[in-house]
């Protein structure tokens, strides 16, 4: 990632790299996202979690088609900066567009072998992020949820 100003306007730029299938409906996606498409430039917010002690928002970026897992846009150093620890049981609700969509008490732990087969749990991605998951199983399939700016998530204590 390359952030500061250029003369051409660029505030920030985001590499990533897409297979030809999946360019045009990432692409329209994002299009209909609000977000701006020129010459293969993409501009979007950047959504910055909330942190505060005891509470943090933020939303589901992306999620892990391969297994159904959930990641958000919050740093594991700020989550545990606001006072979440491995071994808490954290509330977690869910919303999607303003409605609830999830809402339970939810282990907060470095590892899926400390969670019950089936069950949600908190962990921290290989990005060091913040991310959701089942046990054993697909937290988007078993909860019916998403991602985008329109999936945001509260942690509480």
């Amino acid at each position: 990632m390359w952030t500061g100003d250029s003369p051409c306007g660029l505030i920030r730029q985001v590499a990533t790299r897409h297979s030809g299938e999946d360019m045009e409906a990432e692409l329209n996606l994002m299009v209909d996202q609000g977000c701006t498409v020129e010459d293969v430039i993409v501009e979007h917010p950047i959504y910055e979690p909330d942190v505060q002690p005891g509470c943090v928002k933020g939303y589901f970026e992306i999620n892990d088609p391969n297994f159904g897992n959930l990641w958000t846009n919050i740093p594991l150093d700020a989550f545990k900066g606001a006072g979440f620890e491995y071994g808490d049981m954290v509330n977690v609700t869910i919303y999607h567009d303003g409605v609830e969509a999830f809402k339970d008490r939810v282990l907060f732990h470095q590892s899926f072998g400390f969670a019950k087969k089936g069950d949600p749990m908190i962990y921290n991605n290989e990005l060091m992020k913040v991310a959701m998951a089942v046990s054993q199983g697909s937290m988007c399939q078993k909860y019916d949820l998403w991602f985008g700016p329109e999936w945001t998530v509260v942690f509480t204590k």
